[in-house]
Order: structure tokens, then C-alpha cells, then sequence
């Protein structure tokens, strides 16, 4: 769908199955879908269409200039030439999609058209007008009063007392070490505005806190829409797959595809929304997200970039740097009368020690122990069960 000023991947419920009553529904852009969803074409397919793809130069070849591709013909411009290896063409899932940055758009969409942030909203007049010109939702077009044209406030839209509150929770959350950077420093001081939020700051919230704490401040309709949406994107995350759950999963995203349609305008659909809908096919050929995804190798690159001191030889700055913190790290691990990364209180102490392991091995020293390591390495994994399960005991026993 063109939507004012851009391209809009709307109208999910040609998704559904073909006697669903939501295609029926005027409420998604004014018109009934009869449209069945794309094909899905076969490996087969794919190379009797490449097989027709002309070869082409690079650049302003006089062969080939004015030539224009026609109404019907493939979708095919050239042949890549990852063809030639010999089992690319088995190959089912040629280019995963990135689920970090898909999740990090999705996050800056959702959240700055519930908070009605002017830079990042994807609430704004053309979208409105749009509206107009499809004849859906009049209780959100653009009206004149008073020789003046007034915007209404939509429903999924924070006020300003609900947008400091939601500030002040992001702010006051405390998370373990290690976890999630500090998110209040991406508060803005007057409580108005949440900036700066990286790839993994927008993990965060999408699967931690917005399910928690937006049930509060919209209605019950897009609270849930929202926290169904989150779900599975912490579904898709963990750690083990199953493919059932995946094949569930993609039936149960189209309908939540296609509430968020009912609640937000067309403009906010771009391409990052309508990728999440092929995720789940993604995680079902090419396995868990969490061994495909950037977190670990940006924070590593992260740290790289924070050895470099002299940007004119940054190569040397990073060696003599990784250097530097490898025999630091490796002196700091004898000391016991200072701080150092290993006996350092976490940042939000809740009076339990960081390290068991250290616990142990002061435990072992005290019983003078002839041979601690070997003790610490044949003994720790009893006594951390024991640990646990008396801290699990003692625990409960307050909760009751």
C-alpha cells in the first residue's frame, strides 16, 4: 500500500485462512481481501526462473541500456554468483534476516508512537490524512476548527502523566550485573523522552519491561496486542527451539499482525514490521536466533574500540591495550585486600555474594585445607547444590 510519503506493508489478514470473518472486515483499509497469500516458490522454481535471468554488466552498458523489465516478467535482475558454488542451490535459507535490528526498529516504532516522541512517532500528519483518504478510523482525522486544523489524540498514545510514569519505571528498574546497561541514563531529565537506546537496550524492553508496564497505561485491546507481540519475540530468543511451537507461533502472528492493524494506522507498518512476520519461518530452517544474532561480537568490538588512545595507529593502541588488561586481569586474580573485578560488589548489591566460587575456596582456606584447588574442583559442584537449595528453603520459608 503507498501510503503518503512512503511505502506501508499493510493488509496481514490476506494471511488468514480464506473463510476467516476478519477478511470481510472494512476496518483494515476499507475494502475486503480477497487476495490469497504469496506463493511460495520451490528450489525448483527458483532455478528454472534463473535459467531465463539474461547475464548483465555492471555500469552504463550501451547493450543494455533503455531496456526495461515487463509487467509479469520475474523478479529476478541478475544471478548471483553464489550459484556457481555447488550446493548453494539446496540451499533453503540463502539470507537470514537479522533479528537484532529487526527487534531494535520494531522497539523504536512501537515505543515512540506510544509516546508521541516527535522524532521517532510514526503517528504523524500524512499518516492521518492518509487515513481520510481510505475512509477508515474518522475518529482519528485530521478536522478544522476554528480555522485551525486540530490533530486528535489517539488511543495508543501516551498523555503526559502516563509517559513521566513510564519514564520514572524504566529509570528505577534495577537489573543483576551483566545483564542490561544502566537504562536510566536514556532517560531524559524532565521525565519526557527515553533516547539513545542501542540494539540490546531494545531487547531489553521489548521482552522485559514494556509487557510489564504498559497494561497500566492503555486500554486492555492494546495492552495485550503489545504483550502478545513481546511473548514471542521472547519466545523466539530462548535458548532451545522447538518446531511446533515455531509452526504455532505463525499462525498466532498473523492474528497478532492483524490486531495491530486494528489499532495503528497504516504508516506505521514499514518493512521492519512486516519482516517479523517471517521469523518464525526462519527459526524453523536456520535454528536459534541466539547463535545467529551481533550482541556478543558488538559489546567485543566495544571493548576493542576502548583500548584505541591514539586514532592515528589504532591497530597498535588495541594490541597494547588487550595486552594491558590480560596481565592486569591475570594479577588482580592474586590480590585479596583490594578491589578487583573478582571480588567486586555488583552494582545493585542485594547482599549475596557475586562469585560462589571465591566463597568456597575461602571456606576451604579456613578448614586448612592441604590442597584447596583440587578440593575447590572435586567439591564445588555439591556444595553450590547445597547452597542453593538451603537459600531456596530459607527463601520460601520468608515468602510464607
Amino acid at each position: 500500500m503507498r501510503v503518503i510519503g512512503k511505502t506501508a506493508y499493510f493488509s496481514h489478514h490476506r494471511f488468514l485462512p480464506t473463510n476467516h470473518h476478519w477478511r470481510s472486515n472494512l476496518d483494515f483499509d476499507g475494502h475486503t481481501e480477497q487476495n490469497h497469500p504469496p506463493r511460495k516458490f520451490s528450489l525448483v522454481d527458483i532455478m528454472d526462473q534463473l535459467q531465463c535471468v539474461r547475464a548483465t554488466i555492471s555500469g552504463k552498458h550501451p547493450n543494455y541500456r533503455g531496456v526495461k523489465r515487463k509487467r509479469g516478467d520475474d523478479d529476478w535482475r541478475k544471478k548471483s554468483i553464489f550459484y556457481e558454488l555447488p550446493h548453494w542451490a539446496k540451499i533453503e535459507l540463502k539470507h537470514n534476516l537479522d533479528v537484532m535490528h529487526i527487534k531494535k526498529n520494531v522497539c523504536d516504532s512501537l515505543l515512540g508512537t506510544l509516546m508521541g516522541d516527535t522524532h521517532k512517532s510514526k503517528d504523524t500528519d500524512n499518516v492521518k490524512c492518509n487515513l481520510q483518504t481510505l475512509g477508515i478510523r474518522s475518529e482519528l482525522h485530521i478536522y478544522e476548527d476554528d480555522n485551525k486544523l486540530m490533530k486528535p489524540v489517539a488511543e495508543y498514545t501516551f498523555s503526559e502523566t502516563k509517559r513521566r510514569k513510564f519514564c520514572r519505571f524504566v529509570r528505577s528498574v534495577k537489573f543483576p550485573d551483566d545483564f542490561a546497561s544502566n537504562l536510566s541514563t536514556n532517560v531524559a531529565q524532565n521525565d519526557s523522552r527515553i533516547v539513545g537506546l542501542k540494539s540490546h537496550d531494545c531487547h531489553v524492553i521489548m521482552q522485559r519491561l514494556l509487557p510489564v508496564r504498559c497494561w497500566s497505561l492503555v486500554n486492555k485491546t492494546i495492552s495485550s496486542t503489545i504483550i502478545e507481540l513481546c511473548t514471542f519475540f521472547k519466545q523466539l530468543c530462548v535458548r532451545t527451539i522447538d518446531v511446533t511451537d515455531m509452526v504455532e507461533a505463525q499462525d498466532q502472528l498473523v492474528i497478532i499482525m492483524c490486531k495491530l492493524e486494528r489499532i495503528f494506522p497504516p504508516g506505521v507498518f514499514d518493512i521492519m514490521i512486516h519482516l517479523v512476520l517471517h521469523l518464525p519461518e526462519e527459526a524453523i530452517l536456520g535454528g536459534t536466533v541466539y547463535m545467529q544474532w551481533m550482541y556478543p561480537f558488538k559489546r567485543y568490538l566495544k571493548r576493542l574500540k576502548d583500548y584505541v588512545r591514539n586514532t592515528t595507529k589504532p591497530e597498535g593502541s588495541i594490541s597494547e591495550g588487550y595486552v594491558v588488561d590480560e596481565a592486569l586481569t591475570f594479577c588482580s586474580s592474586y590480590f585479596d585486600d583490594i578491589e578487583t573485578r573478582f571480588n567486586r560488589p555488583d552494582r545493585n548489591d542485594d547482599g549475596i555474594h557475586r562469585t560462589r566460587q571465591f566463597q568456597h575456596k575461602q571456606e576451604l582456606q579456613l578448614r586448612d585445607c592441604l590442597n584447596p584447588n583440587e578440593a575447590h574442583r572435586n567439591e564445588f559442584a555439591d556444595w553450590f547444590f547445597e547452597k542453593v537449595s538451603s537459600l531456596t528453603i530459607s527463601y520460601s520459608t520468608i515468602c510464607v
